[in-house]
């Protein structure tokens, strides 16, 4: 009960640690296809293409700015929306429908959009690599306090991923600083992007923000 009480503490400090002042809002146009809806979360997960000047092609899930939006919404529309974001947060304020189109038969965009973890939930046990090119499976971590993180290192804005990499390595400072927290929790980032983010590239980000291997584990696919 210490443990977990001091380790929610320090994952607060270091969240508000990497909180700064509101930015002006900036709006991205996408065009991508509906893999699911979720109406009483005020959700939709999108597979849309590169948003230029902000991010990849990649499976996303998004809150709407009200409910109407979400209203005639259905896995395999193809619809473009407006991606509005502030500070840490973005959402869809505008979504218009283009179409329509079988989804796709890769397993993975549809486990993401179907197979999403609620609170309380067993992680399954996947596969990784790590960032010494070593074969990693989430069952290692089984038992031991755990904070999951996920990242692309190619991120450009300062208040998405980057944010999330430096509230970590906050956050591994002061673990290694509190005599309750020392030695019992372990930090995990997984990469959205392992075309690109391989274990070479994994290590060079490591070091970069001063990982311990023996507290801070990078994987990617």
């Amino acid at each position: 009960m210490r443990i977990t009480t001091a380790l929610a503490a320090a994952v607060v400090v270091a969240t508000l640690a990497g909180c700064s002042h509101k930015e002006p809002a900036k709006r991205y146009p996408l065009q991508g296809q509906v893999m699911a809806v979720d109406p009483v979360k005020g959700e939709i997960t999108l597979n849309h293409g590169d948003i230029p000047g902000f991010m990849p092609a990649m499976t996303m899930i998004y809150p709407v700015a009200k409910p109407g939006l979400l209203q005639g919404r259905a896995p395999g529309e193809m619809v473009t929306a407006i991606l509005e974001v502030q500070d840490m947060t973005g959402r869809l304020v505008e979504i218009v429908h283009v179409g329509s189109a079988p989804l796709p038969t890769n397993s993975n965009q549809v486990a993401m959009a179907s197979g999403v973890l609620e609170v309380g939930d067993a992680v399954p046990d996947m596969a990784f690599i790590d960032q010494t090119n070593r074969r990693r499976s989430f069952s290692e971590w089984k038992g031991a306090a755990t904070v999951l993180t996920f990242t692309y290192t190619r991120c450009p804005l300062p208040n998405f991923c980057p944010l999330m990499d430096q509230n970590l390595a906050t956050l591994q400072r002061r673990l290694g600083d509190d005599t309750i927290l020392r030695g019992h929790v372990k930090l995990v980032t997984v990469t959205f992007d392992p075309d690109r983010d391989t274990p070479e590239v994994l290590t060079a980000h490591a070091a970069k923000l001063k990982a311990d291997p023996a507290v801070w584990t990078f994987l990617t696919g």
